[in-house]
């Protein structure tokens, strides 16, 4: 390879490690051909990919999905899920699919020592996950103390859902339409989901006389409350007094004046009881997973999609590995000269 072809093979490798365009853009801009830019690409990001010391020990590992493939009239939604290290945000791996067979052939990958400094597994409410790392305590090399911890985002995203559920349903029922700008429950759609902390007095005015214009059964307050008291379980500081919360969660749910939507968020959180306990006693979340899946629908959406999974993992393990250190370059202050010198 010439000095040119190395100098154009190092600048489309930076591009794409920084997700700053395709493989088809680096190709016409160096007017050469989409292979032969992916060549170069490839084999950087499948030496960053069989590195050695890319993947350490990673005692809480954490999982999230994404999908990569649309639902279609022929075919299923397709699903990639992630393997973060939750404590530095390093990823993992990339694998196909997010059902339990899924990640049971992942974990069947790994080698024993990796496996046995799990010490806990961050996931979403998600079953496939759950069933298939507790099935793997006595497949693998997993050890028998792996806690499973479900992600504080997850569970509020859920009690989230039932308030906008409930919301958008009561609105049906006492107007016969959907939400519109003048409409006081529409208005106030966003106040609701927000934190009771976060609220000005302005925002619990207009909250307040939303739900007084609004809300004639109180369903909807009834499902705001029941936020606050999911949201309260993860804001505790002691574990003692998040399992109290999550108590006070799972009666107000349960009870029997209580609204629909809540009856599928008490069956989660009484489901998933134990994983929410881990969660708050270890203060283990995906809040870096989430931040790594970010940059991993980055790039595909950088693509436009992918139908090679091959290619989509190697682009996500490039794109998520280490990065020269580069300074800022420093731009000069060109000053006025003084119009008279002593």
């Amino acid at each position: 390879m010439g000095a040119h072809a190395r100098r154009a093979a190092r600048w489309a490798v930076g591009r794409l490690a920084a997700v700053e365009g395709t493989v088809a853009s680096a190709a016409r801009r160096l007017g050469v051909a989409w292979a032969a830019v992916w060549s170069w690409v490839g084999d950087a990001a499948q030496q960053v990919a069989d590195d050695p010391k890319r993947v350490g020990p990673a005692a809480r590992p954490g999982l999230d999905e994404t999908v990569t493939g649309s639902a279609g009239r022929l075919r299923r939604r397709r699903y990639v899920s992630a393997a973060v290290d939750a404590a530095t945000g390093q990823v993992l791996d990339v694998f196909d699919g997010r059902d339990a067979a899924d990640v049971g052939r992942r974990l069947a990958s790994q080698p024993p020592q990796w496996l046995a400094g799990i010490e806990v597994v961050c996931c979403d409410p998600h079953e496939g996950y759950r069933s298939r790392i507790t099935r793997a305590r006595r497949d693998t090399h997993l050890s028998d103390s792996v806690k499973i911890a479900a992600d504080a985002f997850g569970i509020v995203r859920l009690a989230n859902q039932a308030l906008d559920g409930a919301r958008r349903r009561v609105h049906n029922e006492t107007t016969g339409h959907r939400g519109r700008k003048r409409d006081p429950l529409y208005h106030a759609r966003k106040l609701l989901l927000t934190g009771a902390e976060r609220l000005d007095a302005a925002g619990w005015d207009k909250m307040l006389a939303a739900l007084d214009a609004a809300d004639p059964a109180d369903e909807i307050r009834e499902c705001w409350v029941a936020k606050e008291h999911v949201r309260d379980i993860f804001r505790a500081d002691d574990p003692l007094d998040a399992q109290q919360h999550l108590d006070e969660a799972i009666a107000w749910c349960e009870h029997p004046s209580a609204p629909p939507e809540l009856a599928t968020l008490a069956r989660t959180l009484r489901r998933w009881h134990t994983e929410i306990a881990t969660a708050v006693r270890t203060r283990t979340s995906n809040a870096r997973t989430e931040a790594a899946n970010a940059r991993i629908n980055h790039v595909k959406r950088s693509a436009r999609g992918f139908r090679n999974l091959r290619n989509y993992r190697l682009r996500i393990l490039h794109a998520a590995g280490p990065k020269a250190r580069q300074p800022q370059p420093v731009t000069p202050i060109r000053t006025r000269r003084p119009s008279l010198v002593a």
